[in-house]
């Protein structure tokens, strides 16, 4: 699985993510838990796919080159988690005003989005020099990673490249 990530070509990356959320989203709704239900299937889908996406790259990346992949899933699976949370507990009816530790926790998941993007830039370029490179080097990268699958969608002919660099090496 995660090396058909790295591998598959712009038409198969669309179809693999975009199709999903758009028949999850034709499902007609009843009533509101099944607009959560829809939402957090949706909101999980994508970053799962971004884990994966992540995992792989992380995976070709030449043992010299020392990026460590933690911080990265603990960010996914907060995002995961908090977003689950909130919209399982949230009521239609209600406005939420949020104050104290919940601007903390707003706060961090900002945060989180944006290293989640830095760290597939940092992966991407560093993977492709086989060297640590520092974020003028992946700015526009990790900015590109920002418009999720659009972003996915130009990176892609320079993962297929990584993808055979890496699993031509382990085949030989």
């Amino acid at each position: 699985m995660n090396e058909y990530l790295i591998r598959a070509k712009h038409w198969q990356i669309f179809l693999s993510v975009v199709l999903p959320i758009v028949l999850i989203s034709s499902i007609p709704e009843f009533d509101f838990m099944v607009l959560k239900l829809k939402r957090i299937i949706i909101f999980t889908y994508y970053w799962l796919w971004v884990l994966i996406l992540g995992e792989s790259i992380h995976e070709c990346t030449p043992r010299r080159v020392s990026i460590n992949n933690n911080l990265f899933k603990i960010n996914v699976a907060f995002l995961i988690f908090v977003h689950g949370i909130a919209i399982a507990l949230m009521d239609p009816n209600v406005i939420y005003i949020f104050s104290g530790y919940w601007i903390l926790i707003i706060l961090y998941l900002v945060v989180a989005v944006i290293q989640i993007n830095y760290h597939l830039g940092k992966l991407l370029v560093s993977t492709e020099e086989k060297k640590w490179v520092p974020l003028k080097n992946h700015f526009k990268e990790s900015s590109l990673f920002f418009l999720g699958i659009l972003g996915i969608y130009w990176h892609q002919p320079r993962l297929n490249k990584i993808a055979e660099q890496c699993y031509e090496d382990e085949e030989l």
